[in-house]
């Protein structure tokens, strides 16, 4: 089955809303979405948020994270950007698509699938 990676934001979407956990329930509802769109299109979704929920710290880890999520990318067949008010915010939806792109990693659009 193919791997497709999930691209959604976090950081950006923490640093827009309070409380925290408003913030961190929205980022997880956009990954979620954006699971269960790849799901229905028959393919096995890799979200990082979901993923690292509660293991990493986003604001002292977040060297780490961005190593474990090229990890995770680069073992993907492609990368799904899920659509948000958010994502021009973002630095990890640029790095990653960068990543994507300089690995020719093709990205499945909505309006493709």
């Amino acid at each position: 089955m193919k791997k497709v990676y999930i691209i959604s934001p976090y950081r950006a979407v923490l640093d827009h809303h309070e409380p925290r956990s408003y913030a961190e329930h929205l980022a997880e509802k956009f990954a979620r979405n954006g699971s269960h769109f790849i799901k229905q299109l028959g393919y096995f979704p890799i979200s990082p948020i979901l993923a690292f929920k509660g293991i990493y710290d986003e604001y002292k880890e977040r060297s780490v994270i961005d190593q474990a999520c090229a990890a995770l990318l680069l073992s993907c067949d492609a990368i799904y950007i899920v659509n948000t008010p958010f994502n021009q915010y973002s630095k990890g939806i640029k790095r990653e698509l960068e990543i994507a792109l300089q690995n020719n990693i093709p990205i499945i659009k909505e309006d493709e699938a």
